[in-house]
Formats: C-alpha cells, sequence, structure tokens
C-alpha cells in the first residue's frame, strides 16, 4: 500500500463514519464517494497514458542504446574483445569465494590493456573506475572515469560518476563543476541536477541559489523542452524542501504532493503534515498523520513496502542535516574541537588526534611516538605525502620524517594519526570490535525544547580476523594484514566487515565483551557528544551564505546519526569515543524500529486527534536537552 492509497483510505473512512445520520448526510456521503470514485478513475486513466509514454520512451531508448551497442562491438578490435573476456573471466570469483587484491589487479591490468588499444571504449572505461573505486583506489578510478568524457565527450554518465567521487573525498567545488558538465551535456538527466541541489543546500549553504537552479530543471529550459526533471521525484521534493527552509507554505505544499504522486514516498508526507499544522489546518494535519501511519503500519506486512518506507526516510535524513551538520558529520578533527571546548569535564574520552601541523610539534625523544600508529592503509595516497605511499599502517616514528617533509606536504590540519588503545576488548571469537550507538536529534522552533533520543540497542560491529596479542610486531614475518589487525584500534577492516550484530545495549560489554558493564559510561559520553553538536549547529553565528540552522529548526524533522566508541579493557574497562559514523542506513532490524518510533513520536505531536502516543514502550531513552 502506498502513501497515495492511505490517504484515500484515510478519507474514505471519515465519509463512512457520517453513516448513522441524517438521511441528508448518508446523502452527501455518498456523493462524495462517488465523485472519489470519478476523479480516481480520471487519475487511472492519466497514470496508465503516462506510463504507457514513459514505457515508449524507454523502449526507444533501449532499442537506440542496443543498436548503438551492437554496431561498436562489430567494429571492436578482435584484441579488444579478447581482452575484456579475459577480465571477466578473472571478475568472476568461485563460490563462496570473494575476489582478493591479486584478482582484482589482475582484472584492472586487463581493462587497462583494452582502454590502451580503443581509448573511447568508455562502458570498459567506467566500469574499471567503479572497481578502482569499491577497492580504495580513489586517484585511479577518477582518472580512468575522466579519462571516459575526454575520448567520449557526449557520455554523461562520465561526468555524474566523477562528480560523486570528487564529493566522496571532499572536492566538493570540483564535484559541483562535474555535475554542471553533465547537465550541460544531457538537460533531461534529472539525477545531476538532484546532485547539484543537494550541494548547493547541505554543503554551500546557498538555499537561494539551488532553488533557482531547479526551478531552470523543472521548467525545462528555456524552451521547456525537457521534462524528465520536471517529473523526477528527488528534484520536486528537493525544490519543495529549499522553500520550505525559506518559510514559504503554498508552492511547497503543492510541490510536496507532486513529489508524493511522482513516487518520492513517505518522506513528503511528513512535512505536508507540519506543512498543515503550521498553518492551523488541524483537519488537514489529522489527516496526513492518519496517512503516515497507515503507510508505516502496511510496511509491516510487506517486507518491499518496508524498504522502500525506510529507503524514503534515509533520503529525508540526508536532506534534514543542513551545512551547519556537515563539517561535524565529515570532518573527526573539528567534531573533536567542538567536543572539547564544550566537555568542560573531560568526560569524553577520545584517542589522542595528531595532524600534518601537530606532529612538527614532536621529536623523535618523545616517548608518544611509540604509542600513535598511522591511521592510512594501504591503495591510497596519505595526506601529507605525494611522492612516497604508504602501503601499511605502523607506529608514528617509523614515517615521522617523510610526513613533516616541507616539500612533500600537500595538505595541513589534517588527520593523519591517532593514538592507540593497547587493551582493545574483543569480542567472544577474540576480534577487536566496535560499538555503534545510534542517536537521534529532533530540533524545535523554540531551542529549549530540542530533544536528544538515544536508542537502547547498539550496533556491534567486529572486525574481520581475530585479534593475536601475543603478536611479535618486531619479528620479519609480519606483513601489512599483521600492522592492521594489530596496531590499529578497530582491527583488519575495521567496520567494513560484514560482521554486524544488534545487541542491548547493556549486553555489550557483559555478553559480547566478557568485561564489567560499562554502558552507563557509553550513554553518558553519547549525551554528551550530542548536547556539543546540538550547541554548535546552534550557535547564532553559524551562519552559512543564506542557510540559518533555524529554518531547519523550524521543519523539525529528526536527524539520525551513528556514534562510534571502543572500550578499552583491564581491571576498570573504559569506553573511548573514536567520533561519527558512517551515515545511517536503515536496514537492521532494531535501527529500523529505533528510526520508526522517533518518527512516530515526532507525528503524532503534530495531530491533536491522536492520544496513544505515551502508551509504547519505545525503542529509545528520551533525554531532553536543555538550552
Amino acid at each position: 500500500m502506498d502513501a497515495a492509497r492511505a490517504m484515500r483510505m484515510t478519507l474514505e473512512r471519515s465519509i463512512e463514519g457520517r453513516e448513522g445520520g441524517s438521511e441528508d448526510a448518508i446523502e452527501r456521503a455518498r456523493a462524495c464517494v462517488e465523485n472519489l470514485d470519478a476523479i480516481e478513475r480520471e487519475l487511472e486513466k492519466d497514470a496508465a497514458s503516462d506510463r504507457r509514454a514513459g514505457m515508449d520512451e524507454a523502449s526507444k531508448d533501449a532499442e537506440l542504446a542496443r543498436v548503438q551497442s551492437e554496431a561498436e562491438e562489430r567494429e571492436r578490435d578482435p584484441r579488444v574483445k579478447a581482452l575484456i573476456e579475459d577480465a571477466k573471466t578473472l571478475a568472476m570469483a568461485p563460490e563462496g569465494t570473494t575476489r582478493g587484491r591479486e584478482l582484482t589487479m589482475a582484472f584492472a591490468e586487463k581493462m587497462e590493456r583494452a582502454l590502451a588499444l580503443e581509448p573511447d571504449f568508455y562502458q570498459a572505461s567506467l566500469q574499471l573506475a567503479m572497481v578502482y573505486q569499491a577497492h580504495g583506489y580513489v586517484a585511479s578510478a577518477i582518472e580512468r572515469v575522466t579519462a571516459a568524457y575526454d575520448h567520449t565527450p557526449g557520455c554523461f554518465l562520465a561526468y555524474a560518476l566523477a562528480g560523486q567521487m570528487y564529493e566522496d573525498v571532499g572536492l566538493y567545488n570540483r564535484a559541483e563543476e562535474e555535475y554542471a558538465k553533465c547537465v550541460g551535456v544531457s538537460f533531461d538527466f534529472a539525477d545531476a541536477w538532484v546532485s547539484l541541489a543537494r550541494l548547493s543546500v547541505n554543503k554551500f549553504g546557498a538555499i537561494s541559489s539551488a532553488i533557482h537552479l531547479m526551478r531552470v530543471a523543472k521548467l525545462g529550459g528555456p524552451e521547456a523542452k525537457f521534462t524528465k526533471p520536471g517529473k523526477h521525484p528527488l528534484l520536486l521534493f528537493s525544490l519543495a524542501h529549499a522553500l520550505h527552509l525559506t518559510g514559504y507554505s503554498a508552492e511547497p505544499t503543492s510541490l510536496y504532493t507532486q513529489a508524493l504522486h511522482a513516487g518520492a514516498g513517505v518522506m513528503a508526507i511528513y512535512p505536508l503534515c507540519k506543512l498543515a499544522n503550521d498553518c492551523a489546518d488541524d483537519e488537514g494535519a489529522s489527516m496526513w498523520a492518519k496517512t503516515w501511519r497507515d503507510a508505516r503500519d502496511a510496511c509491516r506486512e510487506d517486507d518491499s513496502s518496508a524498504d522502500s518506507f525506510f529507503a524514503s526516510l534515509e533520503v529525508f535524513n540526508a536532506a534534514s542535516a543542513g551545512p551547519q551538520w556537515h563539517e561535524i558529520l565529515n570532518s573527526k578533527v573539528r567534531a573533536y574541537e567542538i567536543i572539547a571546548n564544550r566537555d568542560v569535564d573531560g568526560l569524553v574520552r577520545a584517542p589522542t588526534l595528531f595532524t600534518s601541523d601537530s606532529l612538527e610539534t614532536l621529536t623523535e625523544s618523545d616517548e608518544i611516538l611509540d604509542e600513535v600508529v598511522v591511521l592510512k592503509g594501504a591503495h591510497a595516497k596519505f595526506p601529507g605525502v605525494v611522492e612516497e605511499k604508504i602501503n601499511r599502517v605502523g607506529v608514528l616514528k617509523d614515517f615521522k620524517a617523510i610526513i613533516t617533509d616541507g616539500k612533500a606536504r600537500r595538505t595541513r590540519g589534517e588527520i593523519i594519526a591517532q593514538r592507540r588503545v593497547r587493551e582493545v576488548a574483543t569480542d567472544e571469537f577474540g576480534r577487536k570490535c566496535t560499538v555503534r550507538v545510534r542517536a537521534c536529534f529532533v530540533p524545535d522552533q523554540a531551542a529549549a525544547d530540542d530533544v536528544v533520543l538515544i536508542a537502547k540497542s547498539v550496533c556491534i560491529l567486529s572486525a574481520a580476523s581475530a585479534y593475536d596479542k601475543t603478536a611479535d610486531m618486531a619479528s620479519s614475518e609480519y606483513d601489512d594484514k599483521m600492522y592492521a589487525r594489530e596496531m590499529t584500534n578497530r582491527g583488519l577492516s575495521g567496520d567494513s566487515s560484514a560482521t554486524m550484530r544488534e545487541v542491548d545495549v547493556k549486553d555489550a560489554c557483559t555478553r559480547v565483551m566478557g568485561i564489567d558493564d560499562v554502558s552507563s559510561d557509553i550513554i553518558a559520553q553519547a549525551e554528551i557528544v550530542m548536547r556539543a553538536f546540538r550547541d554548535a549547529v546552534r550557535d547564532e553565528r553559524n551562519v552559512i551564505q543564506d542557510a540559518r540552522y533555524d529554518a531547519y529548526a523550524a521543519v523539525s524533522a529528526p536527524l539520525f546519526l551513528n556514534l562510534d566508541f571502543i572500550v578499552e579493557s583491564g581491571e576498570t574497562p573504559r569506553a573511548h569515543f573514536l567520533g561519527v559514523g558512517e551515515r545511517p542506513g536503515f536496514r537492521l532490524e532494531r535501527e529500523r524500529a529505533f528510526v520508526r518510533d522517533v518518527w512516530s513520536r515526532v507525528v503524532d505531536a503534530l495531530d491533536d486527534d491522536f492520544a496513544d502516543a505515551d502508551a509504547r514502550d519505545d525503542e529509545f531513552i528520551k533525554i531532553v536537552v536543555k538550552s
């Protein structure tokens, strides 16, 4: 059941509730039902017509792509065909195994040879770029994807992929350039417009510019001949959200409704409910709140509906951050600075950070050099080092000379090393693990009513291999994997490991790690961290172009974060805050329960006719943030 159907059911139920009254009332109710049926039939006809048109257009595009592909295949050099087939064979790992670095490099070598013979084979170039990116070879991935559009300027997907890669590594101006090139080549590629708008709002705080940009896309250009952007649900939602942030209500309501019918999902319902509530439309607010609850309840019975439901909320979560949150979520150094400035009692314990600047204050005689490990592993250039590539982690003293070499410095102030927690608690299988705390910040127009919610459950992320405390790091038998496993706080592969479990916060220590319970310490640190972050984004001086956080607070949408901790074992176990984890994915069972319960509280608060919210046993611990 989609959100639109849930809305109609709500209206029908309200009409049926009139039965039992006067004959005139019953007659009016029946007339309303008949009118609704007639409208629905007309809408269904329009939708069917749109689907046929869309299918015809998609079929034409697919047929054109097939013909072009076949023509290119006929003209392709036989040597290129042979190399591509060899590469495909290497890419197919035997069942039950994973493709290792050696096979990946062999695959890349075959593809590079094929592209040397036929540089304009853009499909192969893009495929190789994505393989490079997936394995951490970011520079090679960007080089390969830019080569694709250099040789094939009309390949708009190459520009979009390059923009995404630049965005992933924090080069936002370069990303903006690539997205702009993409829409210049293909105006109808709506995803690039959405990406441009997202950068303008969430990173640069240029809300007015983003609104102008999206209006151009929605109108379809000077001659209004491009129609896809104006029908794209994310573009419609993004434009509505940007206008909502500027204080408008009528146009955002119309655009949110269009986005809902275009397939934006449940994320478009809450803003409609909020706008109705803000405009004193109690009936409308109740209707949209009921629609939201119907969509929520429907996903309990259907896995595919549940996936769509939470995927929509995940997109809204990214839109709710705003530029004030951007630096906190993307810079560990900045996040730690904010915490240190507000944690006057020093209750949050974080392994000491070292940047390319702070390293210059250390000398070879400092004992701390044996306690500090380089964070970067293989496959990536090290911040501060251009010429020489560091392929393993290790103690800082082994790398200090080349890192602090002024000639080799690329950037200043970046985090490059971190103090190691020697006695890291392990799970029942002897693997280093991270405790991921789920937190949510719910802003309010009145800052004193801001709320932080912390989930009752945590996620345990275990490393790929067991931690051998007896390993001799001075032995000549060490390798890169041993250093990654023994020297880092998180162990080999760290949080990229697929081993993830959800447990009650109190069970994380006693049952999983087999140590004394420090869950109250973890929750206390999480609360301090969230209060510090909240104070930073709420600071009246924190204005980025025309973006003020008060505008986001007026929308009052929840923002979900992951906070990562490790636990030091020993006679007195202690938790250490590692930083803000990756963006929430809303995929695990109790994580979804937490998200659902928080959103239910927020939506129910807008509905004066709903009085059952306080009767639930929700998945969170409530903490009221005082201003």
